[in-house]
């Protein structure tokens, strides 16, 4: 036991009792704790005074005279000497606690070179497959070109079928001929030939230019033919490859 506190203790029990008048309000001493009186609003400030506020359930000192701070229920706003920054420890988050935003490319796992990420199903990882994807060339290639030609009737205009480079691809055919007739596409596979009618069938009109787009395919040549004699003012063939398969 602390010999001078009990006896400064002692003494004032014995000089004031267990309780002192200061002003209106009374400080009862009882054993080892004090009772403040209740107010109901600060008093005029003094250097280490100690007060209760009935009114918020605080109690408060000033430890200067001029500032205050609470005692208890301690205030976050006046504790004193409380870091500015509270830095976590390093740790880690599994990806379900990630809510929003984006992940970087560099979080995706890791496959190999030609190799694209297909999801594999709800509950299921995805995975690094074969992209079964082929991009042919996008550039347009001239497969065959007529100008100022005469053609006989219901005869191959090209001396050699047209065969694609890419398959499938689109075969675009501008034709323009000095008389009116029916153009006429001549596709070969496997040794057979069928005729297929441009235009519905309808009948071009003379000195008209029109655009024609089919499909073709690896194993496929085409020829044109005319229902008459004409003069093929021009006639050109152009593979658009634009399939992706």
């Amino acid at each position: 036991m602390n010999l001078k506190k009990y006896f400064r203790k002692k003494l004032f029990q014995l000089l004031f009792g267990n309780e002192i008048e200061i002003g209106d309000s009374t400080v009862r001493i009882d054993g080892s704790s004090i009772t403040l009186p209740g107010l109901t609003a600060n008093p005029t400030l003094a250097a280490g005074k100690i007060w209760f506020r009935s009114d918020t359930g605080q109690i408060l000192y000033t430890p200067d005279g001029t500032n205050t701070r609470n005692i208890a229920p301690a205030d976050w706003n006046t504790i004193v000497n409380k870091p500015s920054t509270f830095p976590p420890s390093t740790h880690s988050h599994d990806a379900a606690d990630i809510a929003t935003g984006r992940l970087s490319i560099s979080r995706l796992p890791s496959g190999d070179a030609g190799k694209i990420l297909v999801g594999q199903g709800a509950g299921n990882d995805p995975a690094y497959t074969d992209p079964n994807v082929t991009v042919v060339n996008a550039q347009p290639a001239l497969k065959g070109s007529i100008f100022n030609t005469s053609i006989s009737a219901n005869t191959n205009i090209f001396s050699s079928d047209l065969s694609p480079t890419n398959s499938p691809t689109t075969f675009r055919i501008y034709a323009c001929f000095n008389a009116s007739g029916v153009l006429t596409v001549r596709r070969t596979k496997a040794g057979n030939t069928v005729s297929e009618q441009l235009n519905g069938g309808t009948a071009l009109n003379a000195n008209a230019p029109y655009i024609f787009d089919i499909i073709v395919e690896t194993g496929e040549t085409i020829n044109l033919q005319y229902s008459v004699a004409a003069t093929a003012l021009a006639i050109k063939v152009i593979e658009v490859p634009a399939v992706i398969s």
